[in-house]
């Protein structure tokens, strides 16, 4: 089983926004990233790129999201964990909190799995702090 992982994520906003309200607004963003994965006395790397999509109200330092991203493993073992192929789906749910305009905190709930395509689909679930680093 996977003891410590190391991501880097990189976004792009796109170009779709919804208000249902003055208020409130659902964005969407690109999202791409590379983790390394260590575990069992082994090393892997995912790969994964897909859509994000964020709800946010006007004037809140709050966020929440969704996402869900195919993802290629170079390791399809950790130890005895067994996570059934190289070709993955990466489903998410995260919280931010903005600090400042180019810096947030965050929590994520992310799941791991091969979606029944491949045996066996043990998938893997992790938490994650997130410190978010914008540009703009």
């Amino acid at each position: 089983m996977p003891t410590t992982s190391r991501a880097l994520e990189l976004r792009h906003a796109l170009p779709w926004t919804w208000r249902p309200s003055d208020d409130w607004r659902l964005t969407t963003h690109r999202e791409g990233g590379v983790a390394v994965f260590d575990g069992g006395g082994d090393t892997g790397v995912a790969l994964s790129v897909g859509p994000v999509w964020v709800w946010d109200r006007n004037g809140s330092r709050w966020q929440f999201e969704i996402g869900i991203k195919p993802t290629v493993l170079s390791e399809e073992r950790f130890g005895t964990l067994d996570l059934g192929g190289h070709f993955h789906f990466t489903s998410h749910l995260g919280v931010r909190y903005q600090l400042l305009p180019m810096l947030a905190v965050g929590y994520r709930f992310q799941h791991i799995s091969n979606a029944g395509i491949s045996s066996p689909n043990r998938g893997l679930d992790l938490h994650l702090l997130t410190l978010d680093l914008s540009t703009r």
